[in-house]
């Protein structure tokens, strides 16, 4: 009895090269892999749908929390009842010289300053005009007589505000010149040289070409980019925060879009600063206003929008809802010139239309600023981006992934290699035996040693040292 237990209560290791227990491993692995893989899809809120009516929530646990909600303002302005105009601001063309002031380079400085003078009497008509001569002049296409009949007075505003500013510079820069060195006030009247002189022989002579109908040259195309450069930067010292759209914005609206329109999607995605997250776009807003930024995420929703009356010949354009990967539960707004492939027909917001989307893209475009919208919470800010068309994607790549999804991957990936090798060391071993089984029968008889060649057992050999004295 004691033997007989004794055998019970010792179990022999497995034999790994029979087929049934290499089958219980490998089927050990899958289980372990099938765990992992579920592990990471009990995770997705949409096979909770039913628990919300049909309502897939949008999943923070895990990301950051950031109040966009903006407090609603008085309007202001002259703006109809309910506009949300965030803090109190001071007036277009006082943001404009605030954001000239900073600027470190003196001509440059001297130059943003004077064009924000010189215009600064005209009106919302004027300036559309003004941009629409500008549009012309770049796209080397005439005027035509009713276009001029509005352009001259425009033309001689500006250069009557350039020569009052130059004027009013040289007095204030003899009036004060004792409070300055001999160097400094030299340094200040040789900027003032440079700028009019910049003005008089290279700008104003492009704005007059368009009164003789004549194609500019290559030169002249040169001196209004220059120019037209000068003029972006101060249409974006306009732009404003936490606030919805202004008319004053407009400027800066359609030129970046028209940018975006006219260059290559390749070369609009070349001159990207990179991927920029929620954050630093909701945060430091200033920091990024027009430049080229990517944004990825999950869209959301979409419709098409009619575009305002613009000289720019833009006429519509789409808005995605985009949310954020990796970020808050808050949205980054897309307005793009197309949609790709990828994306379903958007309905028209006009005719009361939206549509849903479920889709991850990646965005290339102008970060505008932080746009005030309303929401059913009340009034939320959201970064807001301008786009020529973004790209769908598959599924986000191991670098874009969260912590969790990435690390459940990577769990999966390396017990898949270990099930892989495993299964090979096991083939391995059970594959031995057979092939030196085969190699016998196949050669046996030719391994039988010579009978004076087998060595003598256990008992012939104690018997021998019996007999040795």
């Amino acid at each position: 009895m004691a033997d007989q237990s004794g055998k019970r209560g010792v179990q022999a290791p497995p034999n790994y090269s029979s087929r049934r227990v290499q089958v219980r491993l490998l089927l050990l692995v899958a289980a372990f892999m099938l765990v992992v893989v579920m592990m990471e899809e009990a995770g997705k809120l949409k096979y909770y749908a039913w628990m919300w009516a049909g309502e897939v929530p949008d999943q923070a646990a895990a990301e950051p929390d950031v109040e966009t909600r903006l407090p609603r303002q008085p309007a202001t302005d002259g703006s109809p009842a309910g506009s949300v105009q965030g803090s109190a601001s001071p007036a277009p063309d006082a943001e404009a010289l605030e954001a000239a002031a900073a600027v470190d380079d003196p001509l440059q400085r001297t130059i943003l300053d004077g064009w924000i003078r010189s215009t600064a009497g005209l009106t919302r008509a004027e300036r559309m005009t003004f941009q629409a001569v500008l549009y012309k002049t770049r796209h080397t296409e005439p005027l035509t007589q009713e276009e001029k009949i509005a352009w001259a007075p425009i033309l001689d505003e500006v250069a009557d505000g350039w020569d009052r500013y130059f004027e009013q510079a040289r007095e204030a820069i003899d009036d004060d010149s004792n409070r300055y060195t001999d160097a400094q006030v030299s340094g200040w009247k040789r900027v003032l040289k440079s700028s009019e002189q910049t003005w008089r022989n290279h700008w104003l002579p492009v704005l007059n070409a368009s009164f003789d109908n004549r194609l500019v040259g290559a030169a002249e195309l040169e001196d209004l980019a220059e120019m037209q450069g000068h003029l972006d930067r101060m249409a974006l010292a306009n732009v404003k925060d936490s606030t919805i759209f202004r008319t004053v914005e407009r400027e800066a609206w359609f030129r970046l879009l028209e940018q975006l329109r006219d260059a290559p999607l390749e070369e609009i995605e070349s001159r990207s600063s990179g991927t920029v997250d929620f954050l630093p776009l909701f945060k430091q807003p200033r920091d990024y206003r027009g430049r080229l930024v990517t944004v990825r995420g999950s869209a959301r929703l979409g419709y098409r929008v009619d575009a305002p009356a613009n000289p720019f010949g833009i006429e519509d354009y789409y808005m995605l809802w985009v949310k954020p990967r990796g970020g808050p539960n808050s949205p980054i707004v897309v307005y793009t010139l197309d949609v790709p492939i990828g994306l379903p027909p958007m309905s028209d917001r006009q005719a009361g239309g939206e549509t849903e989307l479920r889709h991850e893209v990646a965005v290339t475009g102008y970060f505008f600023k932080n746009w005030a919208y309303r929401s059913k919470e009340g009034i939320n800010v959201a970064p807001l981006i301008l786009a020529k068309m973004p790209h769908v994607e598959d599924e986000p790549s191991l670098q874009d992934m969260s912590p969790s999804r990435r690390a459940a991957i990577i769990v999966a990936g390396c017990a898949g290699l270990v099930a892989i090798v495993f299964t090979l060391m096991v083939w391995r071993i059970h594959r031995s035996p057979a092939r030196s089984a085969q190699f016998i029968t196949r050669h046996g008889a030719n391994l039988k040693l010579p009978p004076d060649e087998v060595r003598a057992g256990v008992a012939d050999s104690l018997e021998k040292l019996e007999l040795d004295p």
